[in-house]
């Protein structure tokens, strides 16, 4: 409590600590105000910024080549969930299924010549091959047409040429021998026998043939 003096009342110690308390309030209102109000702005543009990344998932359009029949709706959604996760412009997300498209040919590539590699092996190893290569090519190989002329389905022969198989030595072998248990038991027709074997191996082995040439 303030006391008497000569002067009249004095002010406690407890009435000064009062004082500077309520001062130091009054001083300190406007910066608690201005820090509510940055926080408040702060909120603002983090929704903002949650907009601006809706919209821009919204915009991802992937230019990229496209085979009839094939389904890309899962790399489509899942390039544009990666890039709305990484926060990518449409541009870079763009790069993104660029080099995607390039890799995939290049790999293709690769197979392509694994495949023709392989058909080159195959090949050989029948041309070196006792029971069907060598002397017998010729005679195996028109064994091996007539059985696929009688039994086999264009998909099959398609699919044999295409994929190079028709080079493979086990194959030409397995048709090979029962061409050879028709004709024993009369079941190859004259026109299969005249066939001229140059031409059968032309017709079932295109990529066989033409390393005969080389």
């Amino acid at each position: 409590m303030p006391t008497e003096s000569s002067g009249g009342l004095e002010a406690t110690p407890a009435d000064s600590m009062q004082q500077n308390s309520q001062a130091q309030q009054a001083q300190s209102a406007p910066a608690q105000q201005q820090a509510q109000q940055s926080a408040a702005q702060a909120g603002q543009n983090a929704n903002a910024g949650n907009a601006n990344a809706q919209q821009q998932e919204v915009d991802y359009v992937f230019n990229f080549p496209r085979e009839e029949g094939v389904d890309v709706s899962y790399y489509e959604s899942s390039t544009k969930a990666l890039a709305k996760e990484l926060g990518l412009s449409k541009e870079a997300a763009q790069k993104i299924v660029d080099r995607d498209v390039q890799m995939r040919a290049e790999g293709e590539k690769r197979i392509a010549a694994i495949v023709e590699e392989q058909k080159t092996k195959w090949a050989e190893q029948t041309r070196a091959d006792k029971e069907v290569g060598g002397q017998n090519l010729d005679s195996a190989l028109g064994s091996a047409r007539t059985v696929l002329d009688r039994f086999g389905t264009p998909e099959f022969k398609k699919e044999i040429s295409e994929s190079g198989y028709g080079n493979n030595v086990e194959l030409i072998r397995l048709l090979s021998r029962i061409g050879k248990a028709m004709k024993e038991d009369g079941f190859v027709q004259a026109q299969a026998e005249s066939r001229s074997s140059r031409k059968i191996a032309d017709l079932m082995y295109p990529s066989m043939a033409a390393q005969q040439e080389s």
